[in-house]
């Protein structure tokens, strides 16, 4: 994901330089989503997740990816109108992953018990 969002922001950037800043759109929510990007990966090494700690390391990665869930969730379900074969099926593997990460850990307690 980082590779191919590296990939991305470079071709944003491109696209900004060769039509000198005029398709450039500031969008808060992307940039916060490179943020999130960013600081996972460079905290998926062992230094730098040792050195912020188990604790911040689940919080960030935990809150980065339901970002990362629900704003895509909520790109493809907008866009089903556009194409309904592409984005439908897209959209509904997102809920659905997210169905069941939020279900894994109390049918595991209930196992467990």
């Amino acid at each position: 994901m980082a590779v191919s969002h590296t990939y991305h922001a470079i071709a944003i950037l491109g696209l900004w330089f060769v039509t000198s800043g005029s398709a450039f759109k500031f969008d808060p929510l992307g940039t916060l989503g490179y943020i999130f990007l960013i600081s996972m990966t460079v905290t998926s090494f062992k230094r730098p997740a040792a050195w912020i700690g188990q604790p911040t390391w689940k919080i960030l990665h935990t809150t980065g990816m339901h970002y990362f869930w629900l704003g895509f969730t909520v790109e493809f379900s907008l866009r089903i109108s556009q194409s309904m074969f592409i984005y439908l099926p897209l959209s509904i593997l997102l809920v659905v992953a997210m169905m069941l990460r939020l279900v894994a850990p109390r049918m595991q307690r209930k196992l467990a018990s």
